[in-house]
C-alpha cells in the first residue's frame, strides 16, 4: 500500500513540475491500450524516464540504469517504488524482473537504444529486449518518439558509488512526445531472426515519431 502510495505521489508531482517547468507538447492521435503496455521511446536526454512517467497511467516500471539506484535516497525511492536496475552484462536480471511486472499487471518503460543518445542520426543499434518481452506476454507496444531542444540539454558531472558519471539533464523548456500506434506482436520469443526483424522495424517507426517531435520544435 505505501508503495503504491509512494508510486502515485510521485506521478503527482512529476506532472506538476512538467505543467510549470516544460512547454510540454504531447501528440496523442491514438488511445493507450488498457491494462498492462511496453512503452519503448528514443532517450535523448536523462529526464526522459520521469516525463514518461508523468504520462501514463495506471502503475509502471522504468528499465533504469543501475547506477541511478545508488544515489542517496533517490535510489531507495527507486527501487521501492518498483523501478528495475539495469546492470552492465546483467541484463537477464532485468529482462526478468520486467517480465514478472508485465504478467502481474504493471507497465513497463524501455529506451530501445538502452541508453542516452542524443541526436537522431546517430540512434544506435536496437535492444531486442522489447520485442521478446511483447511476444511472451502478447503485450502491446506503445512507441513514442521524444524531441528536446537541445541547447538547454545540461551537461551535469557526478560521481556515485566511486564511478563519475555523465547526466544529460532537461530541466525546462520545449518538450516533445508523439505517440505512435499500439504493436501487437505475434511469435515466439526465441526466434532471433523474428525478434531481431521486428526490433528494427520497433527502431524506425519510434525514430520517426522522434523526427515529428523534433520538427515541431524547431518549427
Amino acid at each position: 500500500m505505501l508503495k503504491t502510495a509512494l508510486f502515485y505521489m510521485g506521478r503527482y508531482l512529476l506532472k506538476v513540475y512538467t505543467v510549470f517547468m516544460l512547454r510540454l507538447d504531447f501528440r496523442n492521435r491514438n488511445t493507450l491500450p488498457k491494462g498492462p503496455k511496453i512503452i519503448v521511446a528514443n532517450h535523448p536526454t536523462t529526464s526522459d524516464p520521469f516525463y514518461l512517467t508523468a504520462l501514463t497511467k495506471g502503475r509502471s516500471s522504468i528499465l533504469i540504469k543501475d547506477i541511478l539506484f545508488a544515489i542517496p535516497v533517490f535510489g531507495w525511492y527507486l527501487r521501492y517504488t518498483g523501478h528495475i536496475p539495469v546492470a552492465k552484462l546483467h541484463g537477464r536480471a532485468a529482462f526478468n524482473e520486467a517480465l514478472n511486472k508485465l504478467r502481474n499487471g504493471i507497465s513497463v518503460i524501455i529506451f530501445i537504444e538502452g541508453n542516452v543518445t542524443g541526436f537522431l542520426d546517430k540512434l544506435s543499434r536496437p535492444k531486442t529486449g522489447a520485442v521478446r518481452l511483447a511476444l511472451l506476454t502478447s503485450t502491446p507496444i506503445v512507441p513514442m518518439g521524444i524531441g528536446v531542444d537541445e541547447r538547454r540539454i545540461l551537461d551535469i558531472n557526478s560521481t556515485i558509488s566511486g564511478v563519475r558519471e555523465i547526466g544529460r539533464w532537461y530541466f525546462s523548456g520545449p518538450y516533445s512526445i508523439t505517440m505512435g500506434r499500439p504493436i501487437h506482436l505475434k511469435g515466439a520469443g526465441f526466434d532471433k531472426e523474428k525478434v531481431q526483424f521486428y526490433s528494427n522495424k520497433l527502431m524506425g517507426i519510434v525514430k520517426n515519431l522522434a523526427k515529428k517531435s523534433s520538427d515541431r520544435i524547431k518549427n
